[in-house]
């Protein structure tokens, strides 16, 4: 998102706004990684705002380039966008944004439990698996994927891994301490959006995300975790 305002000025008008839905206010320090041939080296980058709801399940973050909305506890996508258009046109009435650079839906599902790790490939379809569907997983170190697709003018970004104990592909998801699957979908825009023109645009993300994970899962799955 392209932005001409100081964040830490805008993240205050900003709670002025939504504080009633988000009443925790945080200041984070963001992290840059720099991989050289010496190694990987850390470097402060920008600070960033969130504000979290009561319950601590919805997270506004705004930094000097981007605004995102989380939730640890998704219901369905329309109450998602219902949400993050409030939150994005809070930020409009604070903050002059001529236009955005990216929109994008994410969307990350992770299988921890034991016994579901184990039915994987009653879950999903095979072709999202990889070798997990026929190997052992418990031989397996790590295992990860990357699929880029071009899609009505918009692109979806879909990733899998099979992570040990406190990894992560992520810093955005934080490890976990067991064995865990990851899938992870990323719908998304890259080019010069007017503001108005994004917000229509965001149900049409969320939408094809949930489609393409719809394609991915089996009856089994729909039925466990119905």
């Amino acid at each position: 998102m392209l932005t001409w305002f100081k964040a830490e000025e805008a993240a205050g008008r900003l709670g002025d706004e939504i504080g009633s839905d988000y009443p925790f206010a945080e200041t984070q320090q963001e992290a840059q990684f720099v991989i050289t041939p010496q190694g990987v080296n850390t470097h402060a980058g920008d600070q960033v705002f969130k504000l979290a709801s009561a319950d601590r399940n919805w997270t506004v973050t705004l930094g000097s380039t981007f605004l995102t909305l989380d939730t640890v506890k998704y219901g369905d996508h329309q109450d998602f966008i219902r949400r993050l258009g409030i939150v994005f046109d809070a930020l409009l009435a604070t903050a002059p944004i001529p236009e955005l650079a990216r929109l994008g839906y994410r969307y990350t599902n992770r299988i921890a439990d034991t016994e579901d790790l184990a039915r994987l490939g009653d879950f999903f379809q095979a072709g999202i698996l990889g070798t997990i569907a026929d190997d052992d997983p418990s031989t397996l170190v790590h295992s990860a994927s990357e699929s880029v697709y071009d899609e009505d003018g918009g692109f979806l970004l879909v990733r899998t891994a099979l992570l040990r104990a406190n990894t992560s592909i992520d810093p955005g998801l934080a490890p976990v301490e067991t064995e865990s699957w990851v899938l992870d979908l990323d719908a998304y825009v890259e080019s010069a959006l007017p503001p108005l023109e994004a917000r229509a645009l965001a149900k049409t993300q969320a939408n094809r995300a949930r489609r393409r994970f719809r394609r991915l899962i089996t009856d089994d799955f729909k039925e466990r975790y119905r």
